[in-house]
């Protein structure tokens, strides 16, 4: 595959669009009976997909350091002190979380077969998402477990047990983002992968694509 770059203008304006959706679903909860929930999961797997493994941890590095400056982006609002949350970890994960959702993606629709189409897009996105989402799980339930055992001297068997039950709880309700996302990137043409989409002629047809050719990401 000949490698493409994104212009300035459209990398930003992707980017922007992005980030924007990222803080929108970090708002939005959903309340079940076990627990309350936000779509920034499915924003996350979403935006790894779409822009692959360079744009997408990057738009997670801005989400971070825009909350961490103070501007209230994340569910709980936002500032430095929120690196005592034990929530944090989360958030710090979706970085290289996102990187392989997107690296990971992108090495199996550049496998040389005879032809791509949605369903095995989707079993592609969806092996991609639940390659970061343990990524997230272990960079989160790790920062969680030293923040209570080794910062705030909680113990550790109580604590080791609360962020494992807490991830637990989650994993469902994240399972169901993952399949929504990467149901969006492979069904609906607008929303499919932006790199994939500007990829060279052979590999647009092969993943069952269409768009112009131009230089990758």
């Amino acid at each position: 595959m000949s490698k493409h770059t994104y212009t300035p203008v459209r990398s930003i304006s992707y980017v922007g669009i992005c980030l924007a959706l990222l803080v929108i679903c970090s708002k939005i909860a959903i309340p079940t009976p076990a627990i309350q929930f936000t779509l920034q999961t499915l924003a996350v797997s979403f935006i790894a997909l779409f822009l692959g493994p360079r744009l997408g941890p990057l738009t997670q590095t801005l989400f971070l350091l825009i909350g961490l400056a103070g501007v209230p982006v994340f569910a709980g609002g936002g500032g430095l002190g929120y690196v005592f949350r034990p929530s944090f970890g989360y958030l710090l994960a979706f970085i290289p979380a996102s990187f392989l959702i997107g690296k990971v993606l992108r090495i199996q629709l550049q496998r040389p077969v005879k032809a791509y189409n949605s369903k095995r897009v989707f079993r592609a996105a969806m092996l991609a998402s639940i390659t970061g989402l343990v990524v997230i799980y272990l960079l989160g339930t790790a920062y969680f477990y030293v923040l209570g055992n080794v910062y705030l001297g909680l113990g550790a068997k109580p604590w080791t047990w609360f962020a494992v039950s807490g991830a637990l709880l989650f994993l469902p309700t994240d399972l169901l983002s993952m399949g929504i996302a990467s149901f969006i990137v492979s069904t609906i043409k607008p929303l499919r992968p932006a790199w994939l989409k500007d990829s060279t002629p052979t590999v647009v047809k092969s993943a069952g694509f269409s768009g112009n050719p131009s230089s990758q990401d």
